[in-house]
């Protein structure tokens, strides 16, 4: 069953849990992998444990093998919750013994990710058609969207701005819907105490003039392994006034950025074509260490990260004493992806 742009906010919101399993795709991956987290932030419960309850497949591996899936729909996890099932990086099409498979989930939550397909892909069609599946298309914002976005999300932090400021944000993020929302959000936080954003503010904010601000230096020493660098970095962005979710955000930006980048390397283009493709370009400087990462990286492992992120921001928002100990535990516990 498609599910209409007019009905996605409600979809994710809620109405996901009304179907089997979920199809998300679409030429703007960032948008697919936002829409994916938000239903998965949706679907946690304070009973929900990851360890037991989050449960990342291959489509590919699934496909060929609809066991793998059989076995996760119709087992118990240990603490007695339902699951999260995510199919990531599926094919145009779809066995039938997959199709089945899914069909016979009745209390887990399934959700299928991808990048464009075809009208004619069985997996398109399939979750398309069939009533009790659902498909969610998410296709690249034009300017109009993009500009729509800025004022909604300005307005959301009660932040004055000019249209200069809207010419110039339209003119810099590009029309993929995550790496806006995200850079959007970076702005939005950063102005927040002040209350009014100033183009010359903004425009040194954004070309990284202003390295004291920046969460660079932070995500460079972690991902090349060095920890105690990391964490005394840590500090220094809490005692600037840098909270620990815009932080989190920046380090799940950044992840979000190797995923797009890996995923245009799977089909097809070089390391210098596929870092072509972010928008706005990654600033020369830090182009060696995310380089780093896509090497180091698997797209598996960044999935994983990405996730760990999110239960992370979740977690501090409910531990809020806890958050250095907590930001510090990530760190070292998934220092072990970047380790030599």
């Amino acid at each position: 069953m498609k599910i209409a742009p007019k009905e996605i906010n409600n979809f994710i919101a809620n109405g996901f849990r009304q179907f089997t399993a979920t199809l998300i795709y679409g030429n703007d991956y960032g948008s697919v992998v936002e829409k994916s987290e938000q239903i998965y932030r949706n679907f946690c419960t304070e009973a929900f444990d990851p360890d037991f309850n989050l449960v990342n497949l291959d489509f590919k591996d699934a496909n060929s093998n609809p066991e793998i899936i059989i076995n996760e729909i119709k087992g118990i996890a240990f603490n007695g919750q339902n699951k999260f099932i995510k199919l990531s990086h599926a094919g145009p099409s779809i066995n039938k013994e997959l199709i089945d498979a899914i069909k016979d989930n009745q209390d887990n939550i399934v959700i299928i990710t991808t990048e464009e397909l075809s009208p004619s892909s069985s997996l398109r069609k399939t979750f398309e058609t069939e009533k009790n599946f659902a498909c969610l298309a998410c296709y690249h914002d034009d300017k109009v969207v993009i500009r729509s976005l800025i004022s909604k999300k300005f307005q959301e932090y009660n932040l004055s701005f000019s249209p200069q400021i809207l010419d110039y944000l339209v003119m810099k993020l590009g029309n993929d819907h995550r790496i806006a929302i995200n850079e959007i959000e970076k702005i939005a936080l950063y102005f927040y105490d002040k209350k009014n954003i100033d183009i010359n503010e903004l425009i040194n904010f954004y070309t990284e003039s202003n390295s004291e601000l920046s969460t660079d230096n932070f995500i460079s020493f972690f991902v090349q392994n060095k920890l105690n660098s990391a964490i005394m970095e840590l500090s220094r962005l809490y005692d600037s006034d840098k909270n620990f979710v815009f932080i989190i955000r920046q380090l799940t930006n950044f992840f979000q950025k190797i995923k797009l980048i890996k995923a245009w390397m799977e089909r097809g283009k070089n390391e210098y074509e596929a870092f072509a493709q972010i928008k706005p370009p990654i600033f020369f400087k830090n182009v060696p260490y995310h380089k780093m990462a896509c090497h180091k990286l698997s797209m598996r492992q960044v999935d994983y990260l990405i996730e760990q992120l999110i239960e992370l921001e979740i977690n501090i928002k409910t531990a809020y004493e806890a958050t250095s100990l907590l930001m510090e535990k990530f760190i070292v516990d998934n220092s072990r992806f970047f380790a030599s």
